[in-house]
C-alpha cells in the first residue's frame, strides 16, 4: 500500500474515534489533502505492525482529541509489547468501612447531581 494511502486510513481512523475532528476536517477537503500529505510523510517508514500499534495505543489512551503527527509517530514507536505491561498496576487500598464508604457514594452522587455539599 503506498504512503497516501496508509495515511489516508490513519486520518479516517483518526476521524471515527474523534468526531470533532472528522467535522473539522470534513469541512475542508484541501486541508484534508494536506494532512494526507504531511501524515504519508511522517510515517514512511513506520511498519504496518508499528501503525497499528500507534492505533491501538490512542484507542486506549482515553484521550478526547487525535494525536498530532509527532505524537502519533511516538505511540507507534513504542513497539507491540502486550498493553498490560503499559500501565502500571493498580494501587494497594485498603478496605473501606461499608457505612463509610455509602456515606461517600451519596456525597459523590449528590456532587454529581449538581447538589453542593457544604
Amino acid at each position: 500500500m503506498n504512503d497516501e494511502k496508509i495515511a489516508a486510513r490513519v486520518l479516517a481512523r483518526l476521524k471515527v474515534m474523534f468526531p470533532s475532528f472528522a467535522s473539522q476536517m470534513n469541512n475542508d477537503s484541501e486541508m484534508m489533502m494536506l494532512a494526507i500529505d504531511e501524515w504519508a510523510t511522517g510515517l514512511q517508514g513506520l511498519s504496518t505492525d508499528a501503525i497499528k500499534h500507534g492505533l491501538e495505543a490512542v484507542r486506549r489512551s482515553g484521550a478526547t482529541f487525535p494525536p498530532s503527527l509527532p505524537e502519533f509517530v511516538a505511540l507507534c514507536k513504542q513497539g507491540s509489547a502486550p498493553y498490560h505491561r503499559d500501565f502500571l498496576p493498580a494501587p494497594e487500598v485498603e478496605p473501606v468501612d461499608p457505612v463509610k464508604r455509602e456515606k461517600m457514594m451519596g456525597l459523590l452522587r449528590d456532587a454529581l447531581n449538581g447538589k453542593l455539599v457544604h
